[in-house]
């Protein structure tokens, strides 16, 4: 009863500021049209997420890391593809993705077609099934004054507020 007061109350404040006028004055996610997220997220999402799912050795929530780095790859497809567009060019990106953690977005990206490694200081159980479909996961201290990645055309820190300071 409570979720439909709420949902109620939100509909109703919605309507008298539709009716005020009101514009929304912040735009979020400029860098792609929604058109072109939503359409690269379905594709990806069936491609993967019941497999990802079922197959979660994890003791974390599938549901949570699964659609959440579905979405985070999908993001990225869309943005490179967009890249490429502008620059004419056909090679997809490389990326290197720093504290990589249980390897998903690495697995996701290279599962289409790019070219990247993921780095993190501990090794998952999970890894082992993303290897053998060819993702590419090290075991690595960051080190950050001391290495770079110059034939790299992307550094994801998807996880940086979680990297141990240095």
């Amino acid at each position: 009863k409570y979720a439909y007061q709420l949902l109620f109350k939100k509909l109703f404040k919605w309507c008298q500021n539709t009716e005020k006028g009101y514009q929304k004055r912040v735009h979020h996610d400029l860098l792609i049209p929604k058109e072109i997220y939503l359409e690269t997220y379905q594709k990806v999402k069936l491609k993967y997420a019941d497999e990802l799912v079922k197959n979660w050795s994890e003791k974390t929530d599938p549901v949570k890391f699964v659609f959440e780095d579905i979405a985070i790859a999908s993001w990225l497809i869309s943005l490179w593809e967009l890249e490429r567009k502008e620059n004419g060019q056909n090679k997809l990106q490389s990326f290197v993705d720093l504290g990589c953690g249980n390897g998903l977005l690495t697995y996701l990206l290279s599962s289409e077609g790019y070219e990247g490694i993921g780095i993190d200081m501990k090794k998952r159980k999970i890894w082992n099934k993303f290897e053998e479909k060819g993702a590419i996961l090290k075991v690595e201290t960051l080190q950050p004054n001391m290495i770079t990645y110059p034939k790299t055309d992307w550094i994801i820190g998807n996880h940086a507020d979680e990297l141990v300071p240095w």
